[in-house]
């Protein structure tokens, strides 16, 4: 059991010590040090990728592209207004062929279907 007791006793020293050495270690000039430095860094690729956001938004390709996303978006929607007028016109003429065929029908009163083609 001593053993394990002293096994206890260093391993809870080995703790104290590892904790006193990171206290140091944070309170040291070094570590400020270091601390301010990547906080600086952090802020300044910060606030440098925010001005490249804003200056990217501002630039002219970005104004083409932005223009040419609405000229193909008007070009779209020309072209679904055309390919819905022939499909309406397409629809009357189908509407218009079943009409005629259901005349003939109706005017054939069971002459066989030979008479309604």
């Amino acid at each position: 059991m001593d053993k394990k007791t002293n096994l206890g006793k260093e391993l809870s020293a080995l703790g104290k010590d590892l904790a006193d050495a990171v206290k140091k270690m944070k309170s040291s000039k070094e570590f400020k040090s270091l601390e301010k430095d990547l906080t600086k860094a952090v802020k300044s690729i910060s606030r440098s990728l925010w001005a490249s956001l804003k200056a990217a938004q501002k630039s002219s390709s970005a104004k083409k592209i932005q223009k040419r996303l609405g000229k193909v978006i008007n070009e779209g929607k020309k072209q679904s207004a055309i390919e819905l007028e022939r499909a309406q016109i397409a629809a009357a003429k189908g509407v218009k062929q079943a009409r005629i065929l259901l005349k003939k029908i109706k005017d054939s009163k069971g002459d066989g279907p030979q008479s309604i083609i």
